[in-house]
């Protein structure tokens, strides 16, 4: 049994309580790539214990353990953990996706967008039928219960054989901050991919973007020029090992930053300024 999502909403988390948050968190974690500059460069080097955060009453700090813990059942993991970062971020942020108390999306009615597509994907894609409650779902039938919706909606099988056979080239990018969907568990699907095949960085590569949220926002440079980091690899035969992402404001460049192929980051130089891509080297 889980806790109601429902209470997350506005009831237990305000748009001024979520900023503090991501505020406290980028303080303890910001520097930890050996640069400030409101950015976590990977959120798995941030360790925050959510009961030293200052401000949170018990409730409050109880939905942000759940909310960052990995979804279990008695088999192990079903689905990895939401990262630290991004929680104070409006449009497109936590309050929309996550813990609700902001303006909903369009056409949304539901507290947030992922108790929308959570309940109402087992409501008519599962179980065909419209009363279920999620509430008082028992996980450990979990994989039983989707084994014939996975069928059609899962993309996550490792082996792209088929795929590398006829030539094709594979590029995945993931904002960190994505409050939709994990990045970790592109990096999971990625690791499975590289377990089966250790060649597979001639056919795919996989780019993580600090601070960006879901498919773009956040204070991450969140544009890149993916079409032509493709077109190079297709038809010219240069594999993307770094990829320069922009952050705009107002119709102006306000930071470049490079992304690189993963495993690696970017790391400062030493010198030059950290709004500019040329002061970083995939390392």
């Amino acid at each position: 049994m889980f806790p109601d999502p429902r209470n997350l909403s506005a009831r237990v988390f305000t748009p001024e309580a979520m900023k503090a948050i991501e505020a406290q968190i980028v303080a303890k974690c910001d520097a930890l790539d050996g640069v400030k500059d409101g950015l976590i460069d990977d959120p798995r080097a941030c360790k925050v214990d959510v009961g030293s955060l200052t401000g949170l009453n018990e409730a409050q700090k109880a939905a942000l353990k759940t909310i960052y813990a990995e979804t279990r059942n008695k088999d192990g993991v079903i689905y990895p953990a939401q990262p630290v970062g991004g929680e104070g971020e409006t449009g497109n942020g936590w309050l929309q996706w996550i813990v609700g108390g902001a303006a909903p999306l369009p056409g949304q009615t539901a507290p947030s967008a992922r108790f929308a597509f959570g309940t109402e994907v087992f409501k008519y894609l599962v179980f065909n039928d419209a009363s279920w409650d999620y509430s008082r779902y028992e996980f450990s039938n979990y994989k039983k219960d989707t084994a014939l919706t996975a069928t059609f909606l899962n993309a996550t099988n490792p082996n792209l054989d088929a795929f590398k056979a006829r030539g094709g080239k594979l590029i995945l990018w993931h904002g960190w901050s994505d409050p939709a969907l994990t990045a970790l568990g592109s990096i999971r699907y990625f690791e499975q991919v590289q377990a089966r095949d250790a060649k597979s960085d001639e056919y795919f590569r996989m780019f993580l973007m600090p601070g960006v949220l879901h498919c773009a926002g956040g204070p991450g440079p969140d544009t890149a020029d993916w079409t032509t980091a493709m077109a190079e690899w297709v038809e010219n035969g240069k594999r993307p090992d770094r990829v320069v992402a922009k952050k705009m404001s107002a119709g102006a460049v306000t930071r470049t930053r490079p992304l690189c192929a993963y495993p690696q980051k970017a790391v400062y130089k030493g010198s030059g300024s950290t709004d500019e891509a040329q002061s970083f080297a995939c390392r």
